[in-house]
């Protein structure tokens, strides 16, 4: 935006090895300011708390990513594993 304005909000998902959702959370979190230069990258954080019995393999982490200004949406997906 203008004044390399921003507004943004993120949501997360984390899928298990069988696709079913493990955790979710829509709404994570909303960003919104401006600065003299762009902001190259914005922070975000994520703790996930396993146990014991959670269970091995390949899990999915999915970042959605709406830019309120511009009224554009971006998801990404990562996988990670649990041993």
């Amino acid at each position: 935006g203008a004044g390399n304005e921003y507004h943004l909000s993120y949501g997360l998902r984390v899928l298990r090895p069988n696709g079913k959702p493990f955790f979710e959370q829509a709404h994570a979190a909303e960003l919104q300011a401006s600065s003299f230069y762009p902001a190259p990258f914005l922070p975000g954080v994520l703790n996930l708390t396993t146990s014991r019995d959670t269970p091995r393999g390949e899990y999915v982490l999915v970042l959605s990513v709406h830019d309120l200004i511009g009224n554009q949406t971006y998801e990404t997906k990562q996988a990670f594993s649990i041993e």
